[in-house]
């Protein structure tokens, strides 16, 4: 699993959801994910009062969840894959293991409706 180009990101005008404003492509071993230019992002769903210690947009954390959220809206993956995914790449990146899991825990599985 590798990035094949970085996209970069900017926050959008509903100070939630972030745009990409470059594009992005990501070898996730079974396939490529592309990352468009437009596409949005809330990063890890954190809720805004949670914000304090688990901002969304800061962190370690961003490019893998920028993968597990267009892996979520393209279902270009199973749920359990897309999870799977997120969780190699919290690792590759370092995050802490109290941060991952916070982070994973936080992520709104509602918005996916394909069975796991």
């Amino acid at each position: 699993m590798k990035w094949v180009q970085v996209p970069a990101v900017e926050p959008g005008p509903d100070g939630r959801t972030w745009r990409i404003v470059r594009a992005g492509r990501y070898d996730c071993g079974l396939g490529l994910v592309d990352l468009p230019v437009g596409s949005t992002t809330d990063f890890t769903s954190v809720p805004r009062w949670a914000w304090g210690f688990a901002a969304p947009a800061s962190g370690r954390h961003r490019l893998a969840a920028l993968i597990h959220d267009r892996l979520y809206q393209t279902r270009q993956t199973p749920r359990a894959v897309a999870d799977a995914i997120f969780r190699a790449e919290m690792r590759c990146a370092r995050v802490p293991a109290w941060s991952s899991t916070n982070r994973r825990q936080a992520c709104n599985h509602r918005r996916y409706r394909q069975p796991a």
